[in-house]
């Protein structure tokens, strides 16, 4: 439907669901490789959902880390296909993967670092002041941008930041590109077959994040999970650019 009063412009895609209804993707689709990718990505917890809607209902949920698993490896798969296939959407797809995994890796983890420091501030008694959360901001950015130059306007970009969310909103993308990025390795080397990812999906309510992600062969408690995406991403780059 066209453009209206009633009508969500604030973010691109989501996906409402329970377990009696199942999933809904609403986004504002524009035909463009942008919206297809966001429509790829709902469509990973639509997924999902039909996936851990056929237990119990009790379980028919699925820790945020762990959906946005399907999520990620959609966009991948959409991209090597799309580059494999080497049509006119192709440089425009690879553009946009590489993107979207500098942003979940690296731009999630800084934002994960800066409300996460922000929310230990308040814990600890004192009062967030606006100089005080744009020298945190400034601060994260130099930790994880180092050859970032900031100018003026960088000690105001934390406005545009929904400082509303969780304090640990942004590692359940992080940790989302990390296990779809094994999967997608897993599913291409035979270690894991589709069926068996397909139980995974089914089973995501029973057990608690970090024991789900040791079934797709990721340990989150070592820093191996994590160099392994930072050096799939860098194989990514150096193919495509």
């Amino acid at each position: 439907m066209y453009e209206c009063a009633d009508k969500r412009s604030d973010i691109p895609a989501f996906c409402p669901s329970s377990a009696e209804d199942g999933a809904f993707v609403l986004l504002n689709f524009q035909r463009d490789v942008r919206a297809t990718f966001h429509l790829c990505h709902e469509l990973g917890h639509a997924l999902h959902v039909e996936h851990h809607r056929e237990g119990p209902a009790m379980y028919a949920t699925g820790p945020c880390p762990i959906s946005e698993v399907p999520s990620v490896l959609h966009e991948v798969l959409l991209t090597e296909h799309l580059a494999q296939q080497n049509g006119p959407l192709a440089a425009h797809a690879r553009e946009r993967l590489l993107q979207s995994l500098e942003m979940l890796l690296y731009e999630q983890a800084a934002n994960a670092a800066f409300k996460r420091r922000l929310a230990a501030t308040v814990d600890g008694g004192e009062r967030l002041t606006a100089d005080r959360i744009a020298d945190a901001y400034r601060e994260t950015l130099a930790r994880f941008d180092p050859a970032l130059e900031p100018c003026d306007r960088t000690r105001f970009e934390w406005l545009t930041g929904a400082l509303f969310r969780d304090a640990f909103h942004h590692y359940q993308y992080v940790l989302g590109a990390v296990g779809a990025l094994r999967v997608r390795e897993s599913l291409r080397d035979g270690r894991l077959d589709p069926a068996t990812y397909r139980e995974f999906l089914r089973s995501t309510g029973r057990d608690d994040p970090v024991s789900l992600f040791e079934r797709l062969g990721v340990d989150l408690t070592t820093s191996a999970p994590y160099e392994r995406a930072a050096r799939a991403f860098e194989g990514y780059l150096d193919r495509w650019t």
